[in-house]
């Protein structure tokens, strides 16, 4: 399954792609078998400062419901993450310092929300609508305004548990971040 760049980004031998200014299109949630009941994304990058008034981009949308399933916010530089899910704002009240090499996991099961830095957890939403994918591709970037180094996206069919989030964590910081 095939992710493509609109425009070729530049590739660090540092094992990221700088992603200001550049598309990602994905395959539909769909082709991925990816649930609407159940999931979970991480996102590893690293921020790079805001440009001009941009400061909390979108750095990955799946369309549904009446316009967003979800939309994950990360800063250009220390504010909060924010994330669209089923047409609704969330704001995650603690800031981060979103220049650090960070593992963002968004995890979902029915009516609860959950988001992580690194290993922690900073926030769960109870009671989030229900959502629907519709069968347009998913994008990373799609404004192309977030300023970042992006190391990598993944997507579970399932809701991680905490000591998956570490694990994964942990596995990332040594193997990816690190090197």
């Amino acid at each position: 399954i095939n992710f493509n760049w609109e425009k070729i980004p530049e590739w660090s031998n540092e094992g990221f792609f700088k992603l200001f200014n550049r598309k990602l299109i994905g395959t539909t949630p769909s082709k991925l078998n990816m649930s609407n009941r159940e999931f979970s994304i991480i996102i590893i990058s690293s921020s790079l400062g805001r440009i001009e008034d941009k400061n909390n981009p979108v750095a990955l949308k799946i369309r549904g419901n009446q316009n967003i399933a979800i939309s994950i916010n990360i800063p250009n530089d220390n504010n909060n993450i924010t994330i669209d899910f089923g047409d609704k704002k969330y704001l995650v009240p603690q800031q981060i310092i979103a220049s650090n090499k960070n593992v963002y996991t968004v995890s979902y099961n029915n009516d609860e929300l959950k988001v992580y830095v690194d290993e922690t957890l900073i926030k769960t939403f109870k009671g989030v609508p229900k959502i629907y994918f519709d069968d347009t591709n998913i994008e990373v970037n799609p404004y192309r305004d977030w300023n970042a180094n992006l190391y990598s996206i993944l997507i579970f069919n399932k809701e991680l548990s905490l000591n998956e989030v570490k694990f994964l964590n942990s596995y990332f910081k040594r193997n990816i971040i690190d090197n």
